[in-house]
């Protein structure tokens, strides 16, 4: 009985972080409790009410599932309780510090023209990078063999950047496309998108596909400048299609994949649930399962060893001659329990916290995150309405801090975030060359009207006022 109440309550908890606080729709904070929700919520729903097995089965043969479901649901909810504290301790911003420049998301709304321009350079780039690469390995099969299984690609990472980058501007564009009607310009985004999609899908990754799917339906849904943030039937339909999208598209990206590598869908033979859960990553909480019934008396913890090795994956391999094929943590937590494996098990940041430093770094790593995404979205509410704001928004919640700060946060800020960031910046430089441009009078694109402004400027700011504003 004890595996349907976990999973109700820490549901709940998610649900209320994503659609309870008084923040817009494609806020990174309501990012970030919706990515809990698909990546721990639905395995915490499947298992708890016993409607699929965890996996693999064979590693829960002996153990008590109910018993586990228990304590890895205490190391969630000492997580997420810490991120609403960050959210609540970190200091409020006085009204002179919120007119100033934000380091994150654009103040002003970009020219498309120069954002297209920019785009198609990237993506030119990216597809000179996937065609001598394709010359090189013999084909797409190959290729994808030897990024995904042979790890012949590990100090070639780099040259993943500018497609990745490129779906996520590709993603960007299409929204305002969209928006301003402009039908030349969204069949040159849908156009990049494609062609930023397959290199990616050359490295045999999906991850930059589906996020980038999730800024255009998010975009789409929730349009920049729209601020709602009131919760009604309307509001969860949208992000029931949001989710069904997604799951779409990552279940038929995983079926491509399977179908390079090996010929056949793997797992074909598996329930409707279990191929969902595959083909969407979301087995975070069958492996957060067997780190928290192991760690601290099958395998001792690491004391911070994930997070060092975050730090120094930023190395070059060029720099560093010596470094891993692999410093990444699911790597070795799933050779603990499969040693000939190469790919890893996600567990996601509540897990990594407790492998490292127990449950009080758990406790230490919701609160961080907590005043990381406070920072991130009190930047967000006063930025410019503008489909780079979304995609920023959306890339730092999955990509970067993915469901929240952890060991892997300093590679993922210098390989994702940075460029996205210098990028957006470039093409807001380029839209507005001198100071006198920035007058709503010379702009090169016109402001949209945002009614709730306000709001949204203070919305952030609420959550420290006292327990009366949720």
């Amino acid at each position: 009985m004890i595996g349907p109440l976990v999973a109700v309550c820490l549901v709940a908890i998610m649900v209320f972080g994503a659609f309870k606080l008084p923040l817009s729709r494609t806020n990174p904070i309501t990012v970030l409790f919706l990515s809990f929700g698909a990546f721990y919520g639905m395995r915490l729903m499947l298992i708890g009410f016993s409607l699929d097995d965890p996996f693999p089965e064979s590693q829960f043969a002996d153990r008590d599932v109910d018993d586990m479901l228990a304590r890895t649901g205490i190391v969630l909810v000492i997580f997420i309780a810490a991120i609403f504290v960050g959210l609540a301790v970190s200091p409020r911003n006085s009204g002179e510090q919120r007119d100033k420049k934000g380091w994150v998301f654009l103040d002003r709304e970009p020219n498309p023209k120069f954002h297209l321009l920019v785009l198609l350079a990237i993506t030119a780039v990216a597809s000179l990078v996937s065609f001598a690469l394709l010359v090189r390995f013999g084909g797409p099969s190959a290729m994808i063999q030897s990024a995904k299984v042979d790890k012949q690609l590990a100090g070639l990472f780099p040259l993943r950047v500018p497609a990745t980058l490129g779906t996520a501007l590709a993603s960007a564009l299409v929204i305002d496309a969209v928006r301003r009607k402009n039908w030349f310009l969204l069949s040159m985004a849908v156009t990049s998108t494609v062609l930023n999609g397959l290199s990616v899908m050359l490295w045999g990754a999906r991850s930059a596909i589906v996020t980038g799917l999730a800024i255009v339906v998010i975009g789409l849904m929730f349009p920049p400048g729209s601020q709602q943030k009131k919760t009604n039937s309307r509001v969860l339909l949208k992000f029931a299609a949001v989710g069904l999208l997604v799951v779409s598209a990552a279940f038929g990206l995983r079926a491509v994949r399977e179908l390079s590598l090996n010929g056949q869908l793997l797992f074909q033979e598996e329930s409707l649930y279990r191929r969902v859960s595959l083909a969407t990553n979301s087995i975070y909480l069958d492996a957060s399962l067997l780190v928290v019934d192991d760690f601290d008396e099958v395998y001792e913890f690491r004391d911070g060893e994930d997070f060092l090795n975050g730090v120094f994956g930023m190395v070059p391999r060029a720099v560093w001659s010596g470094k891993p094929t692999s410093i990444v943590p699911g790597v070795w937590i799933r050779q603990n329990y499969e040693p000939d494996a190469r790919n890893g098990w996600p567990v996601g940041a509540p897990i990594m916290w407790y492998v490292n430093f127990g449950l009080a770094g758990v406790a230490i790593g919701g609160v961080i995150t907590g005043m990381v995404f406070r920072w991130i979205g009190l930047q967000y509410e006063r930025a410019a309405p503008s489909g780079l704001n979304i995609s920023l928004s959306v890339t730092l919640a999955i990509g970067v801090f993915h469901l929240g700060v952890e060991a892997e946060t300093p590679s993922r800020i210098v390989v994702i975030a940075l460029p996205l960031l210098l990028t957006s910046k470039v093409i807001e430089r380029l839209s507005y060359p001198s100071v006198r441009d920035a007058d709503d009078d010379k702009a090169p694109v016109p402001p949209i009207e945002r009614s709730e402004a306000d709001v949204g400027r203070t919305a952030l700011e609420s959550l420290s006022a006292g327990p009366h504003v949720i």
